[in-house]
């Protein structure tokens, strides 16, 4: 292309598996065609949020963000591909793609990112996975503690599509601060149904080192949530947890960028307030000492059920992380 560059065989991702066609990147902005389909994206040059180069199996992968909070991941490219790319991306966008590193560690705990309707797992600092929440119907609390998000059906999924994530499950762990539910005095009443005396919490001696990290910062779009929850359930009387995220979710989408400003400054306020909270505590953080057996398989409880679609043609069940007790024992 004299305007731009053109690529087959380009395949766009998402929960229902990937969908092979062409994507060309002009001086106007980025379009893909699915392959014998009708079904595109055309993502204009003024809705452009951030552009991003993961490194996988085979290839590289070009992720898309626009204002709108909505992600496009484009997998496919040759390495050489992405230096004409970034050179096309500089000249005519103005702007370079960012480099992310994906965490290989295998592990299946660590922290939880959000921005706009993206949920990102990182693991030591590192993306594990990415998903988009606007992928997802609805969510289940199945316990106390325990998260879980259901797919959607897309009926444009190719025909010849076997793989398909259809549900992720999440464990948050008590020792969380930053997803804090309400007041919840559920084990007070079994208590006092039981007839039996509800334990006083041990306190802690005060020549004892506090353990507790910094509160992590919040995204633009949490900062958000945390102002207009309170509005979504007046406006509509019993209206669900999940029927509140979804209505913010279209609030925070029909947002112009200057309404969204004062979000994102806050957000940017809370980032420079965590990382300065962070330094000051790795300063005075005292001898860590050796965590028992109990408190290691805790480690390993947060987030240990990820339940993957199966990516085996052969198997047609649901696959969930094992986490044995005697792999934490310390030798």
């Amino acid at each position: 292309m004299a305007d731009g560059h053109s690529f087959d065989n380009i395949s766009l991702g998402g929960s229902d598996g990937t969908e092979p066609g062409q994507l060309k990147v002009h001086s106007r902005g980025i379009a893909w065609t699915k392959q014998g389909g009708v079904k595109a994206v055309d993502v204009n040059i003024s809705n452009l949020l951030v552009l991003t180069w993961v490194k996988v199996l085979g290839s590289n992968q070009l992720g898309v963000c626009t204002k709108d909070g909505i992600h496009y991941k484009f997998t496919g490219f040759r390495d050489q591909d992405v230096a004409s790319l970034n050179t096309f991306f500089h000249l005519k966008f103005g702007t370079a793609p960012e480099e992310k590193q994906l965490s290989i560690s295998g592990k299946n705990w660590g922290e939880v990112d959000l921005n706009g309707n993206t949920l990102t797992f990182l693991v030591g600092g590192k993306q594990a996975f990415e998903i988009s929440l606007a992928d997802f119907a609805q969510t289940q609390l199945q316990a106390k503690n325990d998260l879980k998000l259901e797919n959607h059906a897309d009926d444009t999924t190719g025909a010849n599509e076997k793989d398909s994530l259809m549900e992720i499950s999440f464990h948050i762990p008590n020792s969380n601060t930053r997803f804090v539910a309400g007041n919840d005095d559920s084990d007070e009443s079994d208590a006092s149904i039981k007839g039996e005396k509800k334990e006083a919490p041990i306190k802690r001696k005060s020549n004892e080192p506090s353990t507790q990290k910094p509160k992590r910062a919040m995204s633009a779009f949490m900062h958000f949530c945390s102002t207009e929850s309170e509005d979504v359930r007046i406006t509509t009387p019993g209206i669900s947890s999940t029927g509140v995220g979804k209505e913010l979710g279209e609030r925070w989408n029909k947002l112009t960028p200057e309404e969204k400003a004062p979000y994102i400054e806050k957000a940017r306020a809370d980032k420079e307030r965590y990382t300065e909270e962070i330094r000051e505590n790795n300063t005075n953080q005292q001898p860590v000492l050796v965590r028992s057996a109990d408190e290691i398989f805790s480690l390993s409880e947060c987030f240990r059920r990820i339940s993957l679609w199966s990516m085996s043609e052969g198997l047609k069940k649901s696959k969930r992380v094992a986490v044995d007790r005697n792999d934490f024992i310390p030798k």
